[in-house]
């Protein structure tokens, strides 16, 4: 019973003390967070506007010419 009781007052100054630390830190880590997340979507855009592109024109990829030979840049 008294072990009881004693975890329950651990449980809540874990509680309390993890309000405190987020109530401190919610404005630097939501910002962080939503920024991260932001990123990410432009990147899984990006990467799905850059298939639609390579999909719809093949030849944009860089890899062959129209005959099939590798391309050679100029000037390398």
């Amino acid at each position: 019973m008294l072990r009881t009781i004693v975890l329950l007052i651990l449980l809540a100054a874990i509680a309390a003390l993890a309000s405190i630390v987020l109530w401190v830190f919610a404005p630097i880590v939501i910002p962080v967070v939503l920024v991260t997340a932001g990123i990410g979507v432009l990147v899984v855009l990006i990467n799905l506007l850059k298939r639609a592109v390579l999909r719809r024109f093949p030849d944009r990829a860089g890899k062959v010419t129209d005959q099939g030979e590798p391309k050679q840049t100029p000037g390398l």
